[in-house]
């Protein structure tokens, strides 16, 4: 059986004929599967190819290697470390709960040994006999030069990985969320993936099944991205008491980093194990080390002790200071040995030091710094192939292999800071390349800058994907040729070999650089212009053909993100960046599977007056003759989001405006980022959320229908239950200081802190109390109830200090200002206006019941909505009607923008108004996601949000010029989202061609009949918007309807 198979569920055998008799047990020491199903088995193997981001068990192996071998007698003094003893006599207890014996973070300099001796301890915790022997060990080495090695998300996947291919019953934890999010998700290796991740790791590690495992992580201090996030989760598992967890031990190391430190020691529940304090047992190590050492140079005699006593005597407990000089030596002829010693420091910063002057006094000096420089500024490991594309030697040529060589001689004169495996270059530690960024930049970057080397990097890439890029360089034979259900066949030699990196990362390198050399790149006909204008689709087909359409994706966004700090907004480079980014976006299912498609139904689908369309409409085939009625431009719409399966009831954003979190009658709440992606997933499908807040220390707060309060952490991991209300909590909101105020159908209000413990609870509401709010200085709460009351609390004496005037009948809509010194009450026609004395400052006499009541930003003015009264703007200082406006739907959504300049009014199933504040109209928008119940704008005022009744979230584009234009016709009447395919014959003969269009793939074959075409012609749709639910042929054309409720055309020669 396969090691990672799922054999639970689907264990099945079939037995005929004559096979092996046994009229004893039979046993198995591993799971045992006989007749798993093919299907399962290849999703399990799908879910575990896309999961591996790299085999960890190849990378100790490597490590191993390149270092020389793991030496036993170097790393066995551990095994008789007080530390370790600890840690590993308490692992034999694996029902244990002692937090002390679970962590074992062994720190230390740089060059002390510390990645060797974890491969060591691997070694000794893998053997089959022992006291502390682990069912599963799965471990992760972090590399900062490699970015597949470099950040928290790589570790979860190298540990997920190593542990459910030892224990394969544990893959039905990733299965869970990989078969849910679907196979090209990027659930691994997006922007969102460590969250994913955390999840499947806690499932998985809180499995009861989850024999004895170890779990090692080397070199946090290289893990460059999310690291917090990394050491924070470690701390968490480790506080949580389980009878899975308990069976769960980790070792960890790291330089002696005072963030990691101060991180891990507020677990306290590990043991450290500094190797400063260990310093007679390192330096007896490292002496086994030298005699090794020395052994393999070969020297005999009164050599071989002058050798040893010299390194003895330098090497201040160092490996990598020995490994140095050792790798010099190897060259040097056995008579100049003892004059070449004394040419060696003491000390690793020395010794870089003279391997830096041997660099400067050489004949091939420029060409060594100029190695070393892209060396610096790379971004992960590159090969010398890509080398060749991005370092500045004459006469070098990518594919030409004497020159490979070249270079490869040129890297090896690189004075031991680098070196080259399987034709990888890297550096020979991380203290290499931190003592060179720290000490040499100025002589190794050109003007001494940085910034000037990444520009370097931008424009060499660019040039060299300029000279290569073209139209179907693969050469794939058809249309619909999907690279991710067939192999590749690379071209020998592979044209886009040198330009993996330079594809990749171009942009990074573009976004690193500033001042004036923008011009150069950045301008109206400048570099990034030209050859995006030119080679877009040529690099998104490379993309494609080298899986990294997500890297793209999100390279594009990052550079959309760099422009305005540089360049004005409406210049050429901008504009075409902003159409290359939606037009990704658009097509990004059909780029990642079919990378001829870019050319066809990318650009047929596109909008009319898309810049890349325009761009590229030659690279139209000439048999489409009528192509699909598409949009004139972009929609205003940038995103949708899917998720909730009931209606939003409550939508709330961070602070910092990086994360929304909505809560739904489904009784789940979702995190989003500003992108749409949905980060996570938690609540209590019980009862249904009826409000959600977030704390500026970010966590969550749910109040539900039945139920108590509820308080989580992004992670979804729910941190405390605040029981006392004895009816449903309509309304919970916090203070800045962390505190919790909770509203009720009980009609009570009650104040928490932190800890989750009641504070107070306030009575005098007659009926449910349906909204809360802490005042500006979190003095006094104002709570808004059935009973046609506000009251003002003053949470410090414990009492309602006012309670303003009431209405005549009962209150229907309040608001609070944001300046926390006004609310606003509307009942029947009449709305009031009271200061937090309860004194009421002002009284506005309304046409018609007030619906809706919303206060501008700056509290100087409110907006009302009276049913088909339309909406009025006052002026709160004097009672003042500034504007009105009628419209022939009955208004229920009013919103001010941040700067109180612009207003979105509009009808739950009806449009949504965009004008200023003068009553000038700048757009009309329409969502066919149900009816709206919520709107609210972006900070910068370019984006607007409408959250729907059946669960959606929409974000429209309010700035775009021709957003008033989005084009509706061709929409089917009569349908909605449960359109029903109708039936038909899937094959009919069309203008001497054979069309087939396959529902679940949304394809469009072509075939020429009579043997005339040797393949199929296809086009393939790009989103749900025109996913096909029925189509009918009539002569050349062919007209489809689709699940958005539209129809198009496509007609053919």
């Amino acid at each position: 059986m396969a090691e990672y198979g799922r054999p639970t569920k689907r264990a099945r055998a079939t037995f005929n004929g004559v096979g092996i008799q046994n009229s004893g047990s039979i046993s198995a020491g591993r799971d045992l599967v006989i007749g798993q199903n093919n299907s399962e088995f290849e999703a399990d193997r799908c879910c575990l190819n896309d999961l591996r981001v790299t085999d960890p068990r190849h990378d100790k192996q490597r490590i191993e290697s390149a270092k020389g071998g793991l030496l036993a007698d170097a790393y066995t003094w551990i095994l008789h470390n007080t530390e370790f003893e600890e840690w590993h006599g308490k692992c034999n207890n694996y029902n244990s709960n002692d937090g002390r014996s679970r962590l074992l973070w062994i720190k230390g300099d740089p060059g002390k040994g510390k990645t060797m001796l974890l491969c060591g301890i691997i070694d000794e915790l893998s053997k089959p006999t022992g006291d502390a022997k682990f069912d599963n060990l799965a471990f992760f080495f972090c590399q900062a030069t490699d970015e597949r090695l470099n950040n928290a998300t790589a570790v979860l996947r190298g540990l997920i990985f190593l542990l459910v291919s030892r224990q394969p019953t544990l893959l039905s934890h990733v299965r869970k969320k990989y078969d849910s999010a679907g196979r090209n998700s990027g659930l691994f290796q997006d922007s969102n993936a460590f969250f994913a991740l955390s999840e499947i790791f806690t499932d998985l590690i809180q499995d009861p099944a989850l024999k004895s495992t170890c779990l090692i992580i080397d070199a946090l201090d290289e893990c460059v991205v999310g690291l917090p996030w990394l050491l924070k989760l470690i701390v968490e598992k480790l506080s949580v008491s389980t009878t899975a967890n308990s069976r769960l031990r980790w070792i960890v190391s790291s330089r002696n980093w005072w963030n990691i430190e101060k991180v891990l020691n507020t677990a306290a529940q590990g043991i450290n194990l500094s190797l400063e304090l260990n310093a007679d047992s390192i330096s007896t190590a490292v002496t086994v080390y030298i005699r090794h050492k020395v052994d393999k140079l070969g020297y005999r005699g009164k050599l071989r002790d002058t050798v040893s006593q010299y390194l003895l005597a330098n090497a201040q407990s160092t490996f990598l200071w020995v490994a140095l000089v050792c790798q010099e030596l190897q060259n040097v002829p056995q008579l100049r040995v003892q004059k070449k010693l004394q040419e060696f420091p003491p000390g690793l910063d020395m010794l870089y030091r003279r391997m830096v002057d041997q660099i400067y006094n050489s004949d091939d000096a420029k060409f060594c710094e100029s190695v070393i420089a892209v060396m610096l500024v790379v971004r992960r490991p590159i090969t010398l192939k890509e080398l060749m594309t991005l370092v500045d030697i004459p006469d070098l040529e990518p594919d030409d292999d004497l020159n490979s060589e070249s270079l490869r001689e040129i890297v090896q004169l690189c004075g031991s800071f680098l070196t080259v495996r399987d034709g990888v270059i890297s550096f020979v530690h991380q203290s290499a390349k931190d003592y060179l960024v720290k000490n040499e930049s100025l002589q190794m970057f050109p003007d001494g800058r940085v910034e000037k080397q990444e520009q370097l990097m931008a424009l060499r890439s660019i040039f060299a994907m300029e000279k290569t890029l073209t139209k179907n360089i693969y050469g794939l034979e058809t249309l619909d040729f999907d690279i991710l259900k067939n192999k590749t066949e690379r071209p020998n030699p592979d044209p886009l070999a040198s330009l993996r990196y330079a594809c990749a990362h171009w942009i990074d390198h573009v976004c690193g650089t500033e001042g004036d050399w923008h011009e150069n790149l950045l301008s109206n006909n400048g570099c990034v212009h030209g050859f995006l204008r030119k080679h877009l689709l040529h690099w998104l087909e490379a993309l494609s053909l080298l899986k990294a359409v997500t890297s793209g994706v999100q390279a594009i966004a990052k550079l959309n993100l760099f422009l305005p700090k540089v360049i004005p907004a409406q210049s050429q480079t901008s504009r075409l960046l902003y159409d290359a980014n939606r037009f990704i976006l658009h097509n990004k299912e059909i780029v990642e599977r079919f990378p001829r498609q870019i050319y066809v139904s990318a650009l047929l689908f596109s909008p009319v007056r898309s810049l890349t369309r325009k761009l590229f409409e030659g690279e139209n085939l000439d048999w489409v003759t009528i192509k699909p009625v598409v949009e004139t431009d972009w929609g205003a719409c940038l995103q949708t989001f899917y998720g909730h399966v009931k209606d939003v009831t409550s939508v709330n954003i961070s602070s910092d405006g990086i994360c929304v979190v909505s809560g739904s009658v489904d009784g789940t709440i979702k995190i989003w980022d500003v992108s749409g992606n949905c980060l996570n997933t938690f609540g209590d499908n019980n009862y249904s959320i009826r409000s959600v807040t977030i704390s500026n220390n970010e966590h969550i707060a749910s109040g539900l229908e039945r139920g108590p309060i509820k308080v989580w952490d992004f992670n979804g991991n729910l941190l405390k239950t605040l029981y006392g209300h004895k009816s449903g909590v309509n309304s919970v909101a916090f203070s800045n200081d962390g505190r919790i105020i909770s509203g009720s159908a009980d009609r009570t209000i009650k104040i928490w802190d932190s800890s989750g413990n009641c504070l107070n609870t306030l009575s005098g509401h007659i009926d449910h109390v349906m909204s809360v709010v802490f005042s500006k200085d979190c003095t006094r709460v104002i709570s808004g109830s059935c009973d046609k009351t506000i009251k003002i609390w003053d949470i410090i004496g414990k009492n309602c200090s006012n309670e303003p005037h009431s209405h005549g009948d009962k209150i229907t809509v309040l608001d609070l200002s944001k300046t926390g010194k006004h609310i606003a009450t509307g009942s029947n026609d009449t709305i009031k206006i009271w200061d937090l004395d309860g004194n009421c400052i002002n009284t506005l006499r309304n046409e018609g019941m007030v619906g809706l009541i919303v206060f501008s930003n700056n509290g100087a003015r409110i907006v009302s909505s009276s049913g088909y009264c339309g909406v009025k703007v006052w002026d709160i200082s004097n009672n003042v009607c500034l504007s009105t406006f009628q419209y022939d739907f009955v208004v229920t959504l009013v919103t001010f923008s941040n700067n109180d300049t612009l207003l979105a009014v509009g009808s739950g199933d009806g449009p949504i108004k965009i004008l200023n504040i003068n009553g000038d109209y700048l757009n009309t928008l329409y969502s066919d996601r149900g009816e709206v119940r919520s709107i609210a704008f972006s900070g910068d005022e370019r984006f607007i949000a409408l959250i729907s009744r059946e669960g959606t979230i929409q974000i429209w584009n309010i700035e775009d010029k021709f957003a008033s234009e989005i084009q509706f016709e061709g929409r089917l009447t009569g349908h909605d989202h449960g359109l029903t395919i109708l039936a038909f014959d899937n094959t009919e003969w069309l203008g001497g061609r054979l069309i087939k269009w396959h529902l679940l793939t949304d394809t469009v074959d072509i075939s020429m009949n009579m043997g005339l075409s040797p393949s199929p012609v296809t086009i393939a749709s790009p989103q749900n918007e025109y996913r096909t639910t029925c189509f009918v042929i009539r002569g050349n054309v062919i007209t489809f309807g689709c699940a958005s409720g539209r129809h198009h055309q496509l007609g053919f020669l």
